[in-house]
């Protein structure tokens, strides 16, 4: 079976074989490559197009790199206002932007977001406000359905950098009075003492309200404060309103990533292997029973370990593979690799446990008074010596970590106080 000819999306897609993914340069005005697979009934799947960027959006990408990797020294303002100004651009369409364009869009926010940090050099927050507004649209809920799945990009990491800019912006003593009210989402930036009045958000002239017109509107009201603050407060208030719409029925705070994976991970093995420890470490009478005990416990303690492992290997994929080889960092998250990371955690303690158990099967392979390794015996070095290598590893990936953060303009132009944090 296979696939015939079709042009769909500017693209030619030729006939091919079932059961192949044929790949193909992206449209006009893109750089990537699109793919689209063919399945086993000779039909095709809808067009992958999640490694095709805008051209102009790639190139403003790479600027930003070069002034976070201290290559480009002038002109950093002007380059982050232009960015936000094209980005504003592309992303106002009312079909919606593709995904390729809403990973990268995401991507290139946070290098504005880590900038501007870093510089302290203001931007026009209109514009800023106006890409995230547009970028929340529910036209584009398909692009962030395939972002979610392909990148580690999901809802959470715009919050996350929109949560970065806020503190930011809170920084600042002499904050002006900053008001969003778009379509998607709804922002206030203000002062207030709270013990002279109270704050309510939004207020009653905003566009926060329902299509059914007797329900009321979501607010949020912080009533006067009996406070004797001397100086007001500075806050931030958002509010998204497309959220629920991004997110899909699917996906409705269950928000995950590799990172949270793995976590769970850690916290999983702990909670099994401790409560296995505390219950059944001292079950000594039935031989074969406390042999079973200590294998399970000794597996269970070193998933833990190779999960801590596994996250340092991610941190330095995402990190310093990021800055020495950026192409390879940027193909490696491209796409969730957490089944691998997964095969590994729970696969390798697999091979280290049963090994310990057939070389010491009736040689002391656990204490007399506890279902734990003998240290007598040796067969506890299987578990020191991956414990110790994994400790190492993980040092090494925290040293390169800091090299590279206080190898970037970044850290450098920081204060000694935020170089030690």
């Amino acid at each position: 079976m296979s696939c015939k000819d079709e042009q769909i999306y500017g693209i030619l897609w030729n006939t091919t074989m079932a059961g192949i993914t044929l790949k193909e340069p992206c449209p006009k005005y893109q750089k990537g490559v699109a793919t689209r697979f063919c399945d086993e009934h000779g039909e095709w799947e809808p067009p992958n197009f999640i490694n095709c960027t805008n051209e102009a959006l790639v190139n403003a990408s790479s600027l930003l790199d070069s002034i976070i990797a201290n290559e480009t020294r002038g002109q950093i303002q002007e380059t982050v206002n232009n960015t936000l100004r094209l980005m504003k651009n592309l992303t106002s369409s009312r079909n919606g932007i593709g995904a390729g364009d809403l990973s990268s869009s995401l991507g290139v926010l946070e290098k504005i977001v880590t900038v501007t940090n870093a510089t302290g050099f203001p931007i026009e927050k209109e514009v800023f406000y106006a890409v995230i507004d547009n970028i929340l649209s529910p036209n584009n809920s398909n692009a962030w359905t395939t972002v979610s799945k392909e990148t580690e990009k999901d809802p959470s990491f715009l919050l996350k950098n929109m949560d970065r800019f806020s503190k930011i912006t809170l920084r600042n003593d002499n904050i002006t009075t900053t008001k969003f009210n778009g379509s998607n989402f709804e922002l206030v930036i203000n002062r207030a003492k709270i013990d002279e009045t109270g704050i309510r958000f939004p207020d009653e002239q905003s566009n926060n309200v329902f299509l059914n017109s007797e329900e009321n509107p979501t607010f949020l009201k912080l009533k006067k404060q009996a406070s004797n603050a001397t100086k007001a407060i500075n806050y931030v208030a958002v509010l998204y309103k497309t959220m629920s719409d991004i997110l899909g029925s699917d996906s409705k705070r269950f928000i995950r990533s590799d990172k949270n994976v793995m976590m769970l991970n850690i916290c999983g093995s702990l909670i099994l292997s401790y409560t296995i420890f505390i219950s059944s470490v001292e079950q000594t009478s039935n031989e074969v029973a406390c042999v079973a005990i200590t294998a399970i416990i000794h597996y269970l303690f070193l998933v833990t370990f190779f999960s801590m492992l596994g996250l340092g290997v991610y941190y330095f994929m995402s990190i310093t593979v990021t800055y020495y080889a950026l192409y390879v960092a940027n193909n490696f998250q491209s796409k969730s690799r957490v089944r691998w990371f997964l095969g590994g955690i729970w696969g390798i303690p697999v091979i280290i446990t049963a090994t310990n158990l057939g070389a010491f099967w009736g040689k002391g392979y656990h204490l007399k008074s506890y279902c734990w390794l003998s240290i007598e015996s040796g067969s506890l070095y299987l578990f020191i010596i991956p414990v110790c290598l994994i400790s190492l590893i993980n040092i090494l990936i925290i040293v390169s970590l800091l090299r590279v953060l206080f190898a970037s303009s970044i850290v450098a132009r920081s204060s000694l106080q935020r170089k030690a944090s």
